[in-house]
């Protein structure tokens, strides 16, 4: 009797599987779309099929390559730097720097909202904390400097623009105000 309890539950355990019903389980592979090039040097998005999901010059440029939760991509209308979802809905604006859209910095980027700054998440595009800051650096040893009141000079022909003056101070990834960083 001893050699034949192990051999029933055994038994019972694959013969139970054969009711398990299956689960469809959505490829990674389907959940993206990735950007194109066509030969008139227009930039569009297709799905992994091959499928044109948003056709080439729709957008100019792309400059998200993989195409997941969001996409950022030029606006052919006013030359913003914008976030689309899926179905073309902006999402907010980019902050622009050295003529293209922010560079992500810890895992976040800028963004923008009637002037003030903000920042979301490079891998969901989720607002993670509202524009609230007139100026507003990118994260550095885990902190961002930034003012609700500094003075914005516009640039000129070829320069950048500055900021200058106001009160500033850092906050956290969570948007918590933060000691300075060590250096």
């Amino acid at each position: 009797m001893k050699k034949l309890i192990p051999f029933l539950f055994i038994l019972f355990l694959f013969g139970s599987s054969a009711f398990v019903k299956p689960v469809a389980i959505e490829s990674v592979s389907d959940s993206y779309w990735v950007k194109f090039q066509d030969d008139s040097g227009r930039f569009g998005y297709l799905n992994t099929k091959g499928d044109t999901m948003i056709p080439g010059g729709r957008y100019w440029p792309c400059y998200t390559d993989t195409f997941r939760a969001y996409a950022i991509v030029c606006s052919t209308s006013n030359g913003d730097f914008i976030a689309i979802n899926k179905q073309e809905k902006v999402l907010y604006k980019v902050f622009g720097f050295d003529n293209g859209p922010d560079p992500v910095s810890e895992g976040r980027f800028r963004i923008l909202k009637n002037g003030l700054i903000g920042f979301a998440d490079e891998r969901t595009g989720k607002v993670m904390i509202y524009p609230q800051y007139k100026c507003a650096f990118p994260y550095e040893n885990g902190v961002s400097e930034v003012s609700f009141d500094c003075n914005v000079k516009p640039p000129k022909g070829d320069e950048h623009g500055t900021w200058t003056g106001g009160n500033w101070f850092y906050i956290d990834h969570a948007g918590k105000k933060a000691p300075p960083p060590e250096h």
